[in-house]
């Protein structure tokens, strides 16, 4: 918890434009870890002047310059492996689909019961699971049912939460059920806690045979996986 809260002190007082060293030496903690902490916040052009002026030992202008470098060239390594990466998927298919649908719900999916339930936190992959659902097993819009898991520090911002997965699923309001919210004390400190929505589950309505259907393709997707070793 007292890394938690020296975490988000330091990447206000480096937002504020405050060196790594200055910040290490208030909160004392090692410059590695401020570092760490705060290597996605980009100094405006006037803090970094700031910086450079206060700069006796000529410092900070060597890191600025080998961080700019360095910056450089992961950014061209980002682009070149990215696109590759883009073009051995190529366009996917409706089998494509098919796998990774299964794949997903293999992964995240609820196994246990008998019905399809998808639990997650990620919108892009909320959005592949309706699809998934509703182009490879023609589950129409009004067989989902959705509710929103999140700590109770968020109740006074429900109507905005549920409101954003409806943006994101498509499903009406009218679907959702009354929102779980967890009665513990989160131990989770997020800079931006109202760009934070939760957890959203997803049902499929009389989906009994579904759920067998999906975890017979697991099987199969199972066994195929070790023949291939």
């Amino acid at each position: 918890m007292v890394k938690s809260s020296e975490r988000l002190l330091a990447r206000e007082m480096r937002r504020n434009g405050k060196s790594i060293r200055e910040i290490a030496k208030v909160l004392d903690v090692s410059k590695s870890s401020v570092s760490l902490w705060c290597r996605d916040i980009i100094l405006t052009p006037e803090q970094i002047k700031i910086l450079i002026e206060n700069d006796s030992d000529g410092a900070i202008r060597g890191r600025i310059k080998s961080w700019e470098l360095h910056k450089t060239e992961r950014q061209e390594r980002v682009n070149k492996y990215g696109n590759i990466g883009s073009r051995k998927v190529g366009q996917i298919s409706k089998r494509d689909l098919l796998l990774v649908g299964v794949a997903l719900y293999w992964a995240e999916g609820s196994k246990t019961g008998r019905r399809i339930i998808f639990v997650n936190s990620d919108p892009g992959m909320i959005f592949l699971f309706i699809r998934w659902m509703r182009e490879c097993f023609d589950i129409q819009m009004v067989d989902f049912s959705c509710r929103v898991q999140i700590n109770e520090s968020h109740a006074h911002r429900i109507g905005e939460i549920e409101e954003y997965w409806v943006s994101i699923t498509g499903v009406p309001l009218s679907q959702f059920t009354k929102p779980n919210l967890i009665h513990a004390v989160s131990k989770k400190h997020y800079d931006s806690p109202n760009s934070y929505y939760g957890v959203l589950a997803i049902k499929v309505r009389r989906s009994t045979n579904m759920s067998y259907l999906v975890n017979g393709a697991i099987d199969h997707l199972r066994e195929e996986a070790r023949l291939m070793l």
